[in-house]
């Protein structure tokens, strides 16, 4: 039997391989898509007084009013819940952004008008774990589409994705 062709043997070596791939392509993808929030001052208050983000996302303080911000870490007058937080002076017109790597609750406030008050809630977002059978599948009915011949060069090719295709698919 050496020497003998055996087609979906390089399949059922290649679906481990792609799940793999998919599983790095996935978790990169989940890690590189961090969000910036916009948090706007008006003098008075701070709008939206509370926001929710995942961990590495930034929040982006804009002061909207006439006066001077002065961003400050909760509580007043001392400051020391999280000191990264104390941004010092926003001039009327600018803004001064924040990135929160740690999930927890961190409060705010400006030091000149500390009525005005805000909380940023930095937490992980649960999301339903992916069917890596039904994510195989899209990625495989993704590259038939975009490919249209049959390429014998050793790499997946629509005869393989087709077959894996199959495969997965219930009858």
């Amino acid at each position: 039997m050496t020497g003998m062709n055996y087609p979906h043997s390089r399949i059922i070596i290649l679906i481990p391989a792609m799940l793999m791939g998919l599983l790095v392509v996935l978790t990169t993808v989940s890690n590189t898509y961090a969000l910036t929030v916009q948090v706007n001052y008006n003098g008075s208050s701070f709008s939206p007084p509370v926001v929710t983000i995942q961990p590495n996302d930034t929040v982006t303080w804009t002061n909207q009013s006439t006066n001077f911000l002065e961003l400050s870490s909760d509580p007043h007058p001392i400051h020391t819940d999280y000191p990264p937080l104390n941004l010092g002076l926003i001039n009327s017109g600018t803004s001064k952004s924040l990135t929160f790597p740690t999930v927890g609750s961190y409060g705010y406030h400006n030091h000149l008008q500390p009525s005005a008050t805000g909380t940023v809630i930095v937490q992980i977002t649960a999301s339903p774990s992916p069917n890596p059978a039904t994510l195989l599948k899209t990625l495989l009915t993704d590259y038939l589409s975009a490919n249209n011949s049959y390429i014998a060069d050793g790499k997946i090719n629509m005869l393989d994705a087709a077959v894996v295709l199959q495969q997965l698919t219930p009858p």
